[in-house]
């Protein structure tokens, strides 16, 4: 067998891994993170079982979420409520720091009622981190004909939601409503370095699943 060919020690900082750039460091401590996206994400929707909207329970009856999945662009993040901060004149609801903030107010996932979740596209001056970095690559997925899930979970249950619809609309014109039916409302700012229109992903309650 030929012998490996030698890398000086100065050079060797210099090397590409090969296979790409190293994930986020919170994939060491999850093995499917090596796996491919496909695999991951079909592994996330096994076992859920199929939930018609008439099934969903009562607003104000389900416990809080404290996570959120969208398989197909990697969004795997922790959940907080948002807390209303009084602003002299206005009150407003705070800025999610480096979590997908859920708005307490609304439903939460599995309720007869719109649940609604913000988090960053990007915050580089406030560091509040990029949770939604990619959910502007939804719109073209579904143009392209795919399915795009949502699962929203709390500490015994996961919700799962079909992706349905995605709008722009400008900053001052975004009104939280309750559509009356178990829906899903993710929002992030658009576009990049402007952030002065809201991209709003709704879905649909389709499935339900016990955590193990």
């Amino acid at each position: 067998a030929l012998a490996p060919p030698k890398i000086s020690s100065s050079a060797i900082h210099q090397q590409s891994l090969g296979y790409g750039e190293l994930r986020q460091l919170n994939t060491w401590a999850d093995s499917d993170s090596y796996e491919p996206i496909t695999y991951r994400m079909n592994r996330l929707l096994e076992g859920f079982q199929p939930l018609d909207i008439s099934q969903a329970q009562p607003v104000g009856s389900l416990m809080n979420p404290n996570r959120l999945i969208v398989p197909s662009i990697g969004i795997d993040a922790p959940v907080q409520a948002l807390q209303i901060l009084d602003k002299g004149n206005t009150r407003e609801y705070e800025s999610p720091n480096n979590v997908v903030g859920h708005i307490p107010e609304s439903a939460n996932p599995g309720e007869a009622g719109s649940t609604w979740f913000f988090a960053h596209l990007e915050s580089p001056t406030i560091g509040e981190g990029s949770l939604f970095f990619n959910l502007p690559l939804i719109p073209s997925l579904l143009s392209q004909g795919e399915s795009i899930h949502i699962i929203a979970e709390n500490n015994l249950q996961q919700y799962l939601y079909l992706v349905t619809s995605t709008e722009i609309i400008r900053e001052t014109d975004i009104k939280l409503y309750n559509a009356g039916w178990a829906s899903i409302h993710l929002v992030t700012c658009v576009p990049r370095l402007a952030y002065d229109h809201r991209l709003i992903v709704t879905g649909e309650l389709i499935g339900l699943k016990d955590k193990d």
